[in-house]
């Protein structure tokens, strides 16, 4: 998916608008005599008025191809070759025409793109990996592509793919979790056995003098949340997020992967 700023857009109507204001009035679109310099629309195009077209077609060129207007770019070239080309008679009349010609051209290919407008309070979350670089480098790569995805998919009203995102994310963790307690966890379906074992391990390994043990239960309190919460339920199609349901998963997975990069 592409993200594009609004302002090229916007600068684009600009370079329409400047294009359009300044050719209708330094002359006449009506075949009538402008009084002032006695000038029709089939007079010569000034140089001024050919050197200030070519500036702004340079700009509106810039815009279009972050946009990847392909064929608005080739239409916008073609009139800046023939604006300087001094073999090319130019005339007021020509340019408003050629300029009326590529601005059905920029309409009729924007008719084929499909815009997405994402509020502002769910922006900030697309291609956004939403943990800080500490937390992400305790973890294979996998963590930060699942994690930016869940972003997007918040970001796109995607809640529950967002999720299903973000369990890839702690099924990860929990491997990680598992590791940094020296206990091998085999490819189980239920939490409640994983989670069993990781305590049992921890508690046989550590007495209750461990200085870090209370830190160690509340990580496994967090854990049991996301699991009896979220886990479970989408691993079957009959769980479906809301929005506000989706951003309470992503701030208890944040919590327990910060929390868990800490410790290990």
């Amino acid at each position: 998916m592409l993200k594009k700023n609004a302002t090229h857009y916007v600068q684009i109507g600009n370079f329409l608008r400047a294009v359009s204001d300044n050719l209708n009035t330094r002359a006449n679109f009506h075949g009538k005599v402008r009084d002032a310099e006695r000038l029709t629309i089939d007079d010569p195009l000034p140089i001024s008025e050919i050197n200030y077209l070519l500036e702004k077609i340079e700009q509106a060129i810039t815009q279009c191809k972050a946009l990847e207007l392909d064929v608005s770019v080739q239409a916008l070239k073609e009139i800046q070759k023939n604006l300087s080309d001094s073999t090319v008679k130019w005339t007021w009349r020509k340019a408003q025409n050629e300029f009326t010609y590529w601005s059905r051209t920029l309409k009729y290919e924007l008719n084929n793109r499909l815009f997405f407008y994402i509020p502002n309070q769910r922006a900030s979350f697309y291609r956004n990996p939403l943990l800080d670089d500490h937390s992400l480098n305790k973890f294979p790569s996998s963590v930060r592509d699942d994690m930016e995805a869940a972003g997007n998919c918040l970001a796109t009203e995607n809640y529950t793919a967002c999720v299903f995102h973000l369990m890839r994310v702690m099924e990860i963790a929990v491997q990680n979790l598992g590791n940094t307690l020296g206990i091998t966890l085999n490819d189980q379906t239920r939490w409640d056995r994983i989670i069993g074992d990781v305590r049992q391990e921890f508690n046989e390994k550590f007495s209750k003098n461990y200085p870090d043990k209370i830190r160690w239960d509340m990580l496994f309190e967090k854990l049991e949340i996301v699991k009896s919460a979220w886990r479970n339920p989408t691993i079957h199609p009959r769980a479906t997020y809301n929005e506000s349901e989706t951003m309470d998963v992503i701030m208890s997975v944040k919590t327990f992967i910060n929390d868990l990069a800490k410790l290990i």
